[in-house]
């Protein structure tokens, strides 16, 4: 009878332990892109066109500390016309632990309301209880006129700096 109670607690034991590796071997923080925001790249590697997070509204990052590169993508009116405007790129560096975040802009009507932005870098960051998450941001800037950008090296430059 007491090999029978000694195997439980061993299974019992067992079973926890696997439980508790497993876990953290998985933690992770899943972050979601609310409409217009733009993924650029994570952790310093840039997203191609053709990548798993191309066109996606949810991703997988690390617990801790996770850099985004990101812009915001609006539809303005200019008189009867519609033309899309960008933000310019930003650099966000935040810590997460097993959080599900929720990313957005904040509402933005008119050209005066994207060069505010562009101007705070303000997202709005939530966690799924609403509460704001703490972060850091700057702008990436870039120098002229651009057709493409190669964002890992200058992620890269940019960590080098004081930002």
């Amino acid at each position: 009878m007491k090999l029978s109670t000694f195997s439980k607690a061993l299974k019992l034991t067992s079973l926890s332990l696997a439980y508790l590796l497993s876990t953290s071997v998985y933690a992770e923080n899943i972050i979601h892109l609310e409409n217009g925001v733009n993924l650029l790249a994570v952790n310093g590697e840039e997203i191609s066109s053709n990548s798993f997070f191309d066109g996606k509204t949810k991703f997988k990052a690390p617990n801790g500390a996770t850099q985004l590169l990101m812009s915001y993508t609006v539809e303005l009116k200019n008189g009867s016309e519609t033309e899309l405007e960008h933000s310019n790129s930003s650099v966000v560096l935040f810590k997460a632990s097993n959080e599900n975040l929720f990313i957005s802009a904040p509402k933005i009507t008119k050209q005066k309301h994207l060069e505010d932005f562009n101007k705070k870098i303000n997202w709005n960051i939530k966690k799924q209880d609403g509460t704001t998450l703490n972060f850091k941001s700057a702008t990436l800037k870039t120098s002229g006129f651009q057709l493409s950008r190669n964002y890992e090296s200058e992620l890269a430059a940019f960590n080098q700096t004081d930002s």
